[in-house]
């Protein structure tokens, strides 16, 4: 293997001997991503990408790989100016050891980090990042940059006229109406935030900005393309109006990221598209917008490196790069703000996902980000020629959609905004996976919505107009469950190709992420989904992010299907609050599942385990073992749409368009019991939404709990005359529950205070210790 050789030379060799400073590690913090590769850590791409803490006054950084710990067998060294590294040679698989080291602004150099040895897995996906240098030289001298290259614009531009009507035509409306300009106004002093004249000037100020600056870029792109003067000419008036806003006020990213991010994005793309009509007086003008805004968004860095949690920072390094792009060589700043998101896209991202293709904000914040990075990956791929087809979690992360919204599915499951998710674009999110990986699940999924697909910017659509659908393959063959380990997601379903037909139930105790950002919902929550219809929910409905309904219930542990100890429950949007996934199996009949929020909740208990044994169709188990810190009362919260109608603690159920649930709380037997729809604190007036909770308490004070619920979920359309009555037994420590199910007899053995153990039903048998995963 080539070595990549240090560059700090002999003389700081030499002086750190005499002067080294020491380099500061933090303590483990849930905010930030952490040294990586950590100790142990096994990497499934090669090479492992290195992230360390960002040190004090540090002026460049020297990274060195080793075959062993004294480091006297190095195979790749080198110096970075930022705290993130993924080499651009790959490494073969087997063990390593990694360090770092900085040399200060006094030209001081540090010790070493601590030594941290790692593993490349066998077949770990080749992904190397191309040194700067070639990255650099793959960008073209002139323009278009963004999404097209100066000799495909020579190819589009030779089209047939018939195949760029219709985008003309577009254009020729625009002329007709163009939008408006005028500079967005600040709240008046009256409009507080989170009011709804707040949230309408906040979110209207975002779609009016994007409608002058796309139609802006959607003009300029239909120049190129050979279109009419008045085109450029609407395009520039549109830029230069722009132009003229206050960098520094309600359009900035201090003031509104939401319209901060997209005016730089469509700023920079109309910038690159109209490069070549500007006169340079004209691109002066431009050149310093994109620079003093690109420098308030640059803030970011280089704490996004390390501490990369942040929601709205992992769309805004992207916008940013695009900016880098589209001022190569223009710009001083340009070169570091490219090269900044690069080393985010090998080294950091996603933060969110990792291999198994899950997303810690939920379905819809998955489908709004990843909808937003692909035009990077487009950007990505015509200007330097990286693929993102290289990551293992692109493979993958179609699935997650898949299996959580079964066509026809109205809820999203977990975290924000989840009761509203948009299925039709993440059809369109599953088109462009399917194109990338040839997947044809994915391409299956993304025919069974593409009637609903949504309308991107013109200009994107016309240029990825010609990728072909690849053959579809339906899910027939797929396993009916399955586990996001990364994100502590189980999502078990009975049918995935309509939700008409499906019975689906998921857990979430989530290691990456805890209850943070738009993931917040509580570890060791599930909802139930029957006929596509939400029957067990998590309740409420945003009303603005962050207000006091939001923080107040949808945040709470009480919001969702789960216990509260004391009516306490766990840590409210952090990273820290952390659970795991600790057991699964899935054979076509059984699927089991535990997760473990002890962590998460360690204020209160010693012990939280919930396990999820779904017997299909009929039966569902869920077992909640629990240890308090003191004797508690112990609240097991339900929630639905619709109220429940409560005959015993052991006969009650609720239904939904469709879909319902009868559900028989068996242990603890005596439970308190009460149902509202009121919610604590109230939601905003405006936002109209009624749910229903159903709450049982113990009676008295206890250290340890064992909630046993039976779940039979049915079809309104096909309601049973009579739900199955189990039949519970205890001895030796173990209870025993029969019940005969529509389709035989089951029997499932359950240790007191313990977990479940065995069960059988049609002659398959399920053991708990096959389920266990390795930590």
């Amino acid at each position: 293997m080539n070595i990549l050789k240090p560059t700090f030379g002999l003389s700081c060799l030499a002086a750190s001997v005499l002067t080294a400073v020491p380099f500061v590690e933090p303590s483990p913090s849930a905010d930030s991503w952490g040294f990586r590769p950590a100790e142990g850590e096994v990497s499934t791409i090669t090479p492992a990408p290195l992230v360390w803490a960002d040190q004090k006054n540090a002026e460049k950084y020297e990274v060195q790989i080793a075959r062993d710990k004294e480091f006297s067998d190095v195979v790749m060294s080198h110096e970075r100016l930022v705290n993130v590294w993924c080499p651009s040679q790959v490494l073969p698989a087997g063990k390593y050891y990694w360090r770092v080291r900085f040399i200060g602004k006094d030209g001081k150099t540090s010790e070493w980090n601590t030594i941290r040895g790692f593993s490349i897995a066998e077949n770990a996906s080749k992904n190397p990042m191309p040194e700067w240098e070639e990255l650099r030289s793959r960008v073209p001298k002139g323009h278009p940059r963004i999404f097209v290259r100066p000799e495909e614009m020579a190819v589009l531009r030779a089209l047939p006229a018939s195949d760029k009507a219709s985008y003309f035509k577009e254009c020729d409306k625009l002329l007709a109406n163009p939008p408006p300009t005028e500079e967005i106004k600040p709240y008046p002093p009256h409009v507080k935030r989170p009011s709804k004249q707040w949230m309408d000037m906040w979110w209207g100020n975002r779609l009016y900005t994007m409608n002058a600056l796309d139609s802006a870029a959607t003009l300029a792109f239909g120049y190129l393309l050979g279109g009419k003067p008045e085109y450029a000419v609407l395009a520039k008036k549109i830029l230069l109006d722009c132009a003229k806003w206050d960098p520094k006020g309600p359009s900035s990213m201090t003031y509104n990221d939401e319209v901060g991010m997209p005016y730089l994005s469509r700023f920079s793309r109309t910038y690159d598209y109209l490069h070549d009509y500007l006169t340079e007086e004209e691109r002066a003008i431009c050149r310093e917008v994109i620079r003093v805004r690109g420098i308030e968004s640059a803030t970011i860095y280089p704490k996004h490196f390390f501490h990369p949690f942040g929601s709205h920072s992992n769309r805004r390094w992207h916008f940013l790069g695009e900016s880098g792009l589209a001022c190569l060589g223009e710009l001083p700043e340009a070169d570091q703000w490219l090269q900044n998101a690069m080393d985010v896209y090998f080294c950091v991202y996603p933060v969110w996902g990792d291999d198994d293709g899950g997303w810690h904000e939920g379905v819809e914040y998955w489908r709004q980000y990843l909808e937003r990075f692909f035009w990077w990956a487009d950007i990505m791929k015509s200007a330097m020629g990286v693929n993102i087809k290289d990551k293992p979690f692109f493979s993958q992360t179609g699935y997650y959609a898949m299996y959580i919204q079964v066509p026809g599915t109205k809820d999203g499951g977990f975290a924000d905004l989840s009761q509203n998710a948009a299925k039709e674009r993440q059809g369109l999110l599953l088109q462009k996976l399917a194109n990338l990986s040839g997947n044809g699940h994915f391409q299956w999924y993304a025919d069974q919505l593409r009637n609903s697909f949504p309308r991107e910017s013109l200009y994107i659509e016309f240029i990825t107009r010609n990728r072909k659908p690849i053959a579809p393959v339906p899910p027939d063959n797929l396993p009916l469950s399955r586990l996001f380990r990364g994100n502590g997601l189980v999502v078990m379903d009975t049918n995935l190709r309509t939700a008409a037909n499906n019975i689906q139930i998921q857990l979430k105790s989530c290691p990456n992420g805890g209850t943070a950002s738009h993931g917040y919902d509580a570890n060791n929550s599930f909802v139930l989904n029957v006929a596509g219809q939400p029957v067990l929910i998590r309740s409420g409905k945003r009303d603005m992010h962050g207000s006091p309904f939001h923080r107040g219930w949808m945040w709470e542990t009480k919001s969702e299907n789960n216990i509260t100890v004391n009516g306490k429950g766990m840590p409210l949007n952090t990273l820290s609050a952390l659970g795991r996934i600790t057991a699964y199996s899935e054979d076509g009949t059984f699927c089991y599942t535990r997760g473990d929020a002890s962590s998460a909740f360690q204020e209160y208990v010693s012990q939280y385990d919930r396990e999820i044994l779904f017997i299909r169709p009929s039966l569902i188990l869920v077992v909640d073992n629990l240890n308090a810190r003191s004797p508690s009362i112990f609240n097991y919260h339900l929630h639905a749409v619709n109220p429940f109608q409560l005959r015993s603690q052991h006969d009650f159920e609720t239904e939904n368009e469709g879909g319902a649930a009868q559900i028989n709380l068996l242990l603890p037997d005596k439970l308190l019991w009460s149902q509202t729809n009121r919610f604590t604190p109230p939601i905003r007036e405006d936002v109209k939404v009624v749910h229903h909770h159903l709450t049982f308490d113990t009676p008295k004070p206890a250290s340890t709990i064992q909630f046993v619920s039976l779940i039979q979920p049915f079809f309104s359309k096909n309601r049973p005359a009579s739900f199955a009555k189990p039949v519970l037994t205890e001895q030796n420590g173990f209870y025993t529950l029969r019940i005969d199910l529509p389709e035989g007899p089951c029997e499932v053995l359950l240790r007191k205070n313990g977990f479940l153990e065995k069960a059988t039903f049609q002659g398959k048998t399920f053991q708990r210790q096959n389920a266990e995963l390795s930590k």
